[in-house]
């Protein structure tokens, strides 16, 4: 069940229409969560700062005709990075809604890949020019690994009021790990009330990131969950591929776990 969503707004990026807002405002709406914004503005050179006064009140206005009770936050201690800053709010929610637009002094992209990896929260991610998110269809990634459980798991309060829910495998790619096939892990999701069918496709020579975004929108989907990978030697962070995709241009909103 979501009773309390995040979302991080930067000013710059930020209209309640589209990306990011609207599908945190038409989730909050659905489910009956309180929203909280974080309408923080990362000041770029040679722009003047943004409005947070009309930008709250325009976020204020759509969330009152949506039936959404909304908290604007747009100050913040600058005692500690913006980054640690939203991440400590994120941590306290359900559920993140985040967009991945790469311009700017602080970019959104920057900020949600952190939040991704710090807040231990899961983080879904809207492309910047998408409406309100539609949940009736979703796909769902699987390849029997910890990261796929965990989004899953997150993934469940939106999955619980999907009509068809679609689990996604690419056999070329990579076999699934762990004694269990597709069809116990179909049989398991129906156990616990799941609209759920299985949908193996192949890769072919598309990259991971893009046939996964493909091959949901294929199938109708509004939402994809997946589980996102990274490796960390040293103090380097490499992203799995479809997670950097993911992160860079997003097919469609897209829920990850870590």
């Amino acid at each position: 069940m979501l009773k309390t969503i995040l979302l991080h707004a930067p000013l710059h990026v930020t209209r309640p229409e589209r990306g990011p807002a609207a599908a945190a405002l038409a989730l909050a709406a659905q489910h009956k969560a309180k929203l909280t914004a974080l309408l923080f503005d990362y000041q770029q050179p040679g722009r003047a700062s943004g409005d947070a006064e009309a930008a709250t009140a325009a976020l204020q206005s759509a969330a009152g005709e949506a039936g959404v009770t909304v908290e604007a936050i747009s100050t913040h201690s600058h005692a500690h990075g913006i980054h640690e800053v939203v991440a400590d709010h994120a941590r306290l929610h359900d559920l993140v809604v985040a967009g991945t637009d790469g311009n700017g002094l602080l970019p959104e992209r920057q900020v949600s890949e952190y939040l991704l990896f710090e807040s231990g929260r899961p983080v879904l991610l809207v492309p910047s020019e998408g409406g309100a998110i539609d949940t009736r269809v979703a796909a769902v990634a699987w390849d029997g690994s910890r990261a796929a459980a965990r989004a899953l798991g997150d993934a469940m309060p939106l999955l619980r009021s999907a009509d068809d829910v679609v689990l996604l495998h690419f056999p070329d790619d990579k076999p699934l790990r762990g004694s269990l096939d597709l069809d116990r892990v179909e049989s398991a999701l129906c156990d616990r009330g799941l609209p759920v069918r299985s949908h193996p496709a192949q890769r072919g020579a598309r990259a991971i990131g893009v046939a996964l975004g493909q091959e949901a929108r294929a199938q109708g989907a509004g939402l994809l969950v997946m589980g996102a990978y990274t490796r960390a030697p040293l103090r380097e962070r490499l992203l799995g591929g479809a997670t950097r995709h993911v992160l860079d241009r997003p097919l469609l909103p897209t829920l990850l776990s870590h």
